[in-house]
């Protein structure tokens, strides 16, 4: 049996326009990815897209990874970027999540009734929960992450991960006593963040649609060609003047900066938000 490539194979190879490595590098990291966008933006559906478009990104611009062996870090940082932008306009997330919130296929009332409770119960919890915390908690719950692989995905020593997963379970346990819910319940939530392979498809069908930027290239982007996912969504959920209005901010719009890359250790260093 061959053994696994590693992040720096898949690298190389995605760089030469392999789609098969791109669908094995996002399968590898998307639950981390997932983790770290609901960290910061409390929201499930919300953070499954931002991963998405941290994924397109990465498609787009393998070149500038300096470290593969620091791609996690670097994936994780993306995704941070991106979530932090989205929650600067926070006013528009009725209207995002109106457009993407459904029901799972063949769930019955009652699921769906106890699957919301869940999530809110998360969100509450999380939001209590001290941000140095939150990416190293959801890491661990949601993508299983082991103290290795958090260090790795967050730029962190092994104590400095030990000793924040330590805390943040006292804090947990704290919060989920004052949301009347349990480490059990919150368990089964943080686990349902974890995408599914329909989100590993999503992203190659849209890593397909979009070419891979050449080696030095960095051409500006606009807020809606950096964000294809969301002005998806908002294209869908926006209607009459609700719509002519959150198009008009969005040409407005300033562009939105470069992502971090994984020679910037400071930008994948959790952080208030």
């Amino acid at each position: 049996m061959e053994p696994e490539p590693t992040d720096a194979d898949l690298l190389r190879r995605i760089a030469d326009g392999d789609v098969g490595a791109f669908g094995a590098l996002v399968r590898r990291h998307q639950a981390a990815v997932v983790a770290v966008a609901f960290a910061i933006v409390r929201d499930r559906d919300l953070a499954l897209d931002l991963a998405q478009e941290a994924f397109v990104k990465a498609w787009r611009r393998t070149a500038e990874v300096r470290d593969p062996d620091r791609v996690a870090a670097w994936l994780c940082g993306v995704v941070r970027f991106l979530a932090r932008d989205h929650r600067r306009r926070e006013r528009r997330r009725d209207d995002l999540r109106a457009g993407l919130a459904g029901a799972a296929q063949g769930a019955t009332p009652l699921d769906a009734v106890i699957a919301a409770e869940d999530e809110r119960l998360l969100v509450r919890v999380v939001d209590e929960l001290p941000a140095t915390y939150r990416e190293p908690l959801l890491l661990h719950h949601v993508a299983g992450c082991s103290v290795a692989e958090i260090a790795r995905a967050l730029a962190l020593g092994e104590d400095a991960v030990k000793q924040r997963l330590s805390r943040g379970r006292a804090a947990l346990r704290d919060a989920l006593a004052r949301a009347g819910g349990d480490e059990p319940r919150f368990a089964r939530a943080a686990l349902a963040l974890a995408p599914t392979a329909t989100f590993t498809q999503a992203a190659l069908d849209a890593a397909a649609l979009v070419p891979q930027a050449p080696p030095g290239a960095a051409a500006p982007e606009s807020f809606m060609s950096s964000h294809p996912f969301l002005a998806i969504a908002l294209s869908t959920a926006a209607a009459g003047a609700v719509g002519l209005a959150l198009a008009t901010t969005f040409d407005d719009a300033p562009a939105a900066p470069g992502t971090p890359t994984a020679a910037a250790p400071a930008a994948t260093r959790p952080a208030g938000d």
